[in-house]
């Protein structure tokens, strides 16, 4: 059967997401919205990745954040084809706006990585992108950069 993610008005009445079952009904929401999406027929479905980009966002009141797979700095992303993947990020931009120009790279004046709304983003390039982490004090170094490190190293130890 083919991984699908699910908008929330398809889920169950309750909305409350749980890992592929809602945690007040215990609905298996996941495999619901796949035989409606296939018409009831089983065997894998297709969808668009404009489309299953919808499926994994998560409107808030300031943030479009991202709901699907995650990097490991937090940063979305989707697969596009058998083995590759995209920043969730970037996808957004090429929806919203078009091809991204060579040399210039998709930055989040939100500063918060699993944003994908396209109005907290903008073309910049790289030597921009490291400017704008300077001038917010974003960009650790020296010990600040060894401590921070560690410390993500042993939470995962821990977690």
């Amino acid at each position: 059967m083919g991984k699908v993610g699910t908008p929330r008005s398809v889920m169950c009445p309750h909305g409350i997401l749980g890992k592929r079952k809602c945690k007040d009904c215990n609905n298996a929401w996941a495999r619901a919205y796949i035989l409606k999406r296939n018409k009831g027929r089983r065997g894998p479905v297709i969808v668009p990745l404009e489309e299953r980009f919808w499926l994994k966002v998560q409107k808030t009141e300031t943030c479009w954040l991202w709901i699907g797979a995650h990097h490991p700095q937090g940063y979305g992303n989707i697969t596009v084809s058998k083995g590759k993947t995209k920043p969730a990020h970037i996808l957004s931009w090429e929806i919203h706006f078009g091809p991204i120009p060579e040399g210039m790279k998709v930055l989040h004046s939100c500063d918060n990585p699993p944003c994908v709304k396209p109005d907290h983003l903008f073309l910049g390039t790289q030597t921009q992108n490291i400017a704008d982490m300077d001038a917010k004090g974003r960009r650790s170094r020296g010990k600040a950069h060894s401590d921070a490190c560690n410390k993500a190293i042993r939470e995962k130890m821990t977690s």
